[in-house]
């Protein structure tokens, strides 16, 4: 039997940014085409069932019960714009739990959350 050999991502940079390089081409298509019809063709059958409180459409009376989101890997938040975009009008405020390594992607993150800045808070 063969050994499979992985290059570890951690301890060469330059593999790193290769594959970093490969992941964003191929992500375009998922932010630029499925993402949108996923919201265009399935959220909606969704959002209805999404409650807060103890009885549906009940809304918190304060910021300690925001609407919570965990967001792993959230990059620029792209997938998040289009999620909190459509819920802001539902809830009236959100905490956001980020997990994203790349601070870049963060900052793109914040100046978006930056224009809600009174509906969304951001945990990181």
């Amino acid at each position: 039997m063969s050994q499979l050999s992985v290059r570890s991502l951690l301890s060469d940079l330059d593999y790193y940014n290769v594959c970093r390089q490969a992941y964003s081409m191929s992500r375009v298509k998922w932010v630029t085409v499925r993402v949108p019809r996923w919201f265009e063709q399935t959220f909606p059958s969704l959002e209805d069932r999404i409650e807060m409180g103890s009885e549906a459409g009940e809304m918190p009376e304060t910021n300690s019960e925001a609407f919570r989101i965990l967001s792993v890997g959230s990059g620029a938040g792209e997938f998040n714009h289009l999620l909190l975009d459509r819920l802001l009008s539902k809830f009236p405020t959100f905490t956001c739990t980020l997990i994203e390594p790349a601070r870049k992607e963060l900052e793109k993150y914040e100046d978006y959350v930056s224009k809600n800045s009174d509906k969304i808070n951001i945990n990181r």
